[in-house]
């Protein structure tokens, strides 16, 4: 590996690119790349950053939200999320209307669900009662 390479790999890890990234860029070994982060103590993960959106903060303790890379948080901690979910658990329910026999039925959080059971599922699918 030249100094120029060892450079690089510097400059790569401080923006926050990982492993994988940096050695296609470089067109090195996944290894080589490791070995080298590893001995000169740039295995520190990735810098995260505070996206500036409406879904900044937590939902349960309203403290900013830091976001990487991925799916957007919701929760700043597993805490706050088991809270949250505790104390809505019976706000998430949805009244729909059963696509096959029209009675009404709570979808428990599932907004797009048809059916009211899998009885009713089986006789609009297939047209019949599912017990043949």
């Amino acid at each position: 590996m030249t100094e120029k390479q060892k450079q690089q790999i510097l400059n790569y890890r401080k923006e926050g690119l990982g492993h994988t990234a940096i050695s296609r860029l470089l067109n090195l070994s996944i290894n080589t790349v490791k070995s080298f982060c590893r001995r000169n103590k740039l295995n520190t993960k990735a810098t995260p950053i505070i996206l500036p959106d409406s879904k900044g903060h937590c939902k349960q303790c309203d403290l900013p939200l830091i976001q990487t890379k991925g799916k957007p948080k919701t929760f700043c901690s597993d805490k706050c999320r088991f809270t949250w979910w505790n104390a809505n658990r019976n706000n998430l329910d949805h009244q729909a209307n059963c696509a096959n026999c029209g009675s009404p039925f709570d979808t428990r959080g599932n907004k797009s669900r048809k059916y009211c059971n899998h009885a009713c599922y089986i006789a609009n699918r297939y047209g019949g009662d599912g017990r043949d």
